[in-house]
């Protein structure tokens, strides 16, 4: 079965404790996006700077991501910054 989406928290999941993305996992994460693998983010809090820096590293407008906020009742598209739930 093929993956289709990669849910994940940011701290200490995405970054390190310097709140930056490896390369080793951004590379990993554009390829899989490059494949129809859609990213999303998941986080309690916002700090919507800091997760749209991480989008736009990522890549995700292009790719359809989803940010889901506010302990999931909010979900965001990265491309159209439409609120979908």
């Amino acid at each position: 079965m093929a993956i289709k989406v990669i849910i994940m928290d940011i701290d200490g999941t995405l970054v390190n404790d310097e709140k930056v993305i490896t390369p080793l996992t951004k590379e990993t994460l554009l390829k899989a996006q490059d494949k129809g693998v859609r990213l999303v983010f998941s986080f309690r809090k916002t700090n919507k700077w800091f997760y749209l820096k991480l989008a736009e590293e990522l890549d995700m407008e292009n790719h359809h991501g989803l940010f889901v906020c506010f302990n999931g009742s909010k979900v965001v598209d990265c491309q159209s910054h439409e609120t979908l739930l």
